[in-house]
């Protein structure tokens, strides 16, 4: 469903601001419609708002030729000597090419005061209403060919031409021909861009017009049917969100989307916000657990640093302080730390030694490591001089030897 609210031409909107609506189903037909505050109005998928012609400014002006982005960068700049106010308080965005012979770089361009049109957007998103499209009243109808619409409503009318331009006018009291209008059209037919006629559309009947403006303006006039000027004209449920008319370009494209974007999201954000929390709680549970084991790991460090060296007055770090004290008790007893190999080398020959019979056939040192290979076999062995080389730590491996006979090789780590 689409909603298409017309905003009131108030200087300043609040909620208590009445404003006329039409509800339109998917296939464009009219479901409801009627007037009244934002919050009552009906919710849809889409909803269009519609700025009074009144409120906004359409420009003719030359861009260069470059691409959007930058075009759009320097607009501002572009239409500052045609506006009488400062062009920072202004939004405008380019409609397209102006129609006509030698216009190659002329563009249509509608402005529009910055702070109305954002109080107008609040207006409506503060009752839960966000526009997904805001556009002026005269996208409500087409103007087709070379002709130009004009649409009387009351004391103020506008003429569209067939590029989008649009002339705003207040209507005569008297029926003659707008000034606004009149000057217009011959400017149009001074640089031989006039329109073959006029397609005029009134409250009442625009029969009456007919005759008394065609001689005055020098342009054919035509009456044009009334109803297709309202909110209920089944053009409005063919405008597109990505139509260069639709106001919600640049600054208030992000503004306007953000809320929808928020809306689609919001599962999915929930639960990554779920997820982080989850996550968080678990690398604090496993901090909180890693830290307990750390302290009590050092609290076990101190004591038996304590219990070691009961004469140290001082521990600032137990594993260190440890280390330290152990290499110089090794020093004065004469145990270097790099010998400790060939200390439990020394003591593994010793145990050999007791054996007459069981011959070394060789000896190797690897730093730390030390490999002690004979011809020994598991049956001439003895079981106790076994227990006490595995009792040092070392590894037995069988390993064949020269003359097909089979043999051990013992390895050993030496302790730090």
């Amino acid at each position: 469903m689409q909603l298409v609210v017309a905003i009131p031409d108030q200087n300043q909107l609040t909620g208590a601001h009445a404003g006329r609506w039409v509800l339109f189903d998917a296939r464009g037909s009219v479901l409801r419609e009627g007037e009244g505050e934002p919050a009552s109005m009906p919710l849809a998928e889409r909803i269009v708002a519609v700025v009074p012609v009144s409120r906004m400014v359409f420009i003719e002006t030359a861009l260069p030729p470059v691409g959007d982005a930058k075009r759009d960068a320097l607009l501002r700049y572009a239409i500052e000597d045609k506006l009488t106010i400062d062009p920072a308080t202004v939004h405008a965005v380019v409609l397209g090419r102006a129609l006509g012979e030698d216009t190659a770089n002329l563009f249509v361009v509608a402005a529009i005061d910055r702070s109305w049109l954002r109080g107008a957007i609040d207006w409506l998103a503060t009752a839960g209403r966000t526009p997904q499209l805001v556009v002026a009243a005269s996208e409500g109808i087409d103007a087709v060919g070379h002709e130009w619409r004009v649409v009387l409503a009351g004391r103020r009318g506008f003429a569209k031409r067939p590029d989008g331009f649009v002339y705003g006018f207040d209507a005569d009291a008297n029926g003659a021909p707008p000034f606004a209008l009149s000057l217009a059209l011959r400017e149009m037919i001074k640089l031989g861009r006039a329109p073959t006629a006029l397609a005029v559309s009134a409250d009442g009947d625009a029969s009456a017009l007919v005759s008394g403006w065609s001689a005055s303006l020098g342009v054919p006039i035509r009456p044009a049917a009334a109803d297709d000027t309202t909110l209920r004209a089944p053009h409005w449920s063919r405008l597109r969100a990505n139509s260069p008319a639709n106001l919600l370009q640049g600054e208030f494209a992000r503004a306007g989307s953000r809320d929808a974007w928020v809306q689609a999201l919001r599962p999915a954000l929930y639960v990554m916000a779920a997820m982080f929390a989850l996550q968080w709680l678990g690398t604090v549970a496993d901090w909180w657990r890693l830290d307990r084991q750390r302290r009590a790991a050092l609290t076990a460090q101190e004591q038996l640093f304590r219990e070691t060296f009961p004469q140290a007055q001082t521990i600032v770090d137990a594993p260190l302080q440890m280390q330290r004290n152990v290499a110089a008790l090794r020093r004065e007893r004469g145990m270097a730390a790099s010998d400790a190999a060939r200390l439990q080398l020394a003591r593994l020959a010793q145990i050999a030694a007791s054996e007459p019979q069981l011959k070394i056939k060789s000896v190797e040192i690897d730093g730390r490591n030390a490999t002690l290979q004979g011809d020994w076999s598991a049956a001439t062995l003895p079981a106790g001089m076994r227990e006490r080389i595995t009792g040092m730590g070392a590894e037995f491996e069988s390993t064949g030897l020269a003359g097909g006979t089979q043999g051990i090789v013992i390895r050993l780590r030496a302790a730090p």
